[in-house]
């Protein structure tokens, strides 16, 4: 058995291991190799969370997801529509949609301290501009954002800024509401 994973080790060390290899590694015998490999398992591959990590309050995301499941616009919100990005015939999921003239998406989204988040949202922009230009109804899409600090807010809000996506975070959530309000109740009356 042992030679039999020294073997393995050689050949995934000649098939996928650096060019700066020094030495050619050599077979260890491990009275539990089971809980060794579990071990490494645990330390190399899973993501620890950090115990520091705050939580991000959902705020916005929270007002906004208790107002398009309210019962009484059920006929006209849709929840979890799926979208197909034109170019790159890739999906994306907006929690909510609704119809009043021009096709309305909303997503929520949750910002951390991060240049992954920064990046994220530019993915995120750049998705939905594909999806608004390649499309012959008019597509309005909001983003509805939580952010783990207001300091951070800054750089995310610049990236949504500069496109013709819409953000909305927690200060504005409720004015938002408000006019999503209107409209669907006018479409309701209609």
């Amino acid at each position: 058995k042992a030679s039999d994973f020294s073997s393995e080790v050689l050949r995934f060390s000649d098939a996928l291991a650096s060019e700066v290899i020094l030495s050619k590694p050599k077979p260890v015998f491990f009275d539990d190799p089971d809980a060794i490999s579990e071990k490494l398992f645990k330390d190399l591959v899973v993501w620890k969370q950090r115990e520091d990590k705050t939580q991000i309050p959902l705020v916005a995301t929270k007002h906004v997801k208790d107002f398009f499941e309210n019962p009484v616009y059920s006929k006209v919100v849709q929840k979890g529509v799926r979208e197909t990005i034109p170019v790159i015939d890739r999906p994306i999921i907006f929690e909510f949609a609704y119809t009043n003239g021009a096709r309305h998406f909303v997503k929520t989204k949750q910002f951390s301290k991060s240049d992954a988040s920064i990046n994220s949202a530019m993915i995120l922009v750049q998705e939905a501009r594909i999806i608004q230009e390649k499309s012959r109804m008019q597509k309005m899409i909001t983003v509805v954002a939580d952010f783990e600090g207001d300091d951070f807010s800054a750089p995310i809000k610049g990236v949504f800024r500069e496109s013709s996506i819409a953000l909305v975070d927690s200060s504005e959530v409720n004015s938002y509401l408000e006019r999503v309000k209107v409209q669907i109740q006018s479409h309701l009356d209609s």
